[in-house]
């Protein structure tokens, strides 16, 4: 195992990231954190405990291009209405308005399916005119971490905070215009997946981050 790396798994990645969130005093802040599910949700584990703030899951997920699952075109989040494409891209790949809209709707029902699972019949965290940290254990595209703070900015909260420990220059520009602020320990173009810059990278569970927030909404329970 290489320990040289910046980071040894995703917990490691969380402590690190509430160390730099601890020095902007936002321990004396009414701050709440949502994890990007799945992996996101083991780093927003480790800022939610640092900081004693609730935590939420935030499900988007990529729209893909036609023809070619594996090739994000955009991301959607649990508002269908709200969604990001990079259109440059949509065009390349021939992606048509009703192409668009049959594969935004298939999205939203997988989003919601889970959400479902993750939050069961729990309402969404309030976030109005509150700190929102909005986590991920990395961003290449940024396309679903974009979709996901536009969700949250219709929500109206006092500051939306992205945090991540690793992220391209190209993914940190395109969230810069939906975010009030940016945390992130290592920006580069220089890696080939999030995965590169982690010691270990283990997959998440749909189990594993229910378990991480039924521990959260039982310490906060009432808040």
């Amino acid at each position: 195992m290489n320990h040289m790396l910046p980071f040894k798994d995703r917990r490691d990645a969380g402590i690190q990231l509430a160390s730099a969130l601890i020095r902007k005093n936002l321990l004396s802040e009414t701050v709440v954190v949502f994890g990007i599910p799945r992996g996101g949700m083991v780093t927003a584990d480790e800022v939610a405990k640092s900081l004693s703030a609730p935590l939420d899951a935030l499900v988007a997920r990529k729209i893909r291009a036609p023809h070619q699952p594996d090739l994000g075109i955009g991301a959607v989040a649990l508002d269908g209405d709200n969604y990001f494409i990079n259109e440059e891209l949509a065009r390349i790949v021939e992606a048509t308005p009703d192409y668009l809209d049959s594969e935004i709707s298939l999205q939203k029902h997988a989003i919601e399916e889970s959400t479902r699972i993750y939050r069961g019949a729990r309402p969404p965290m309030e976030v109005f005119n509150k700190v929102v940290l909005v986590i991920d254990d990395g961003i290449v595209t940024g396309y679903t971490f974009r979709a996901a703070l536009q969700n949250l900015l219709l929500r109206r909260p006092a500051r939306l905070i992205a945090v991540a420990p690793v992220a391209t220059e190209k993914s940190i520009e395109l969230i810069r215009p939906v975010t009030d602020e940016i945390v992130c320990i290592e920006i580069s173009d220089f890696f080939s997946s999030v995965g590169a810059l982690y010691s270990s990278f283990d997959s998440i569970s749909d189990s594993e981050v229910v378990d991480i927030l039924t521990r959260n909404w039982a310490e906060h329970k009432g808040s």
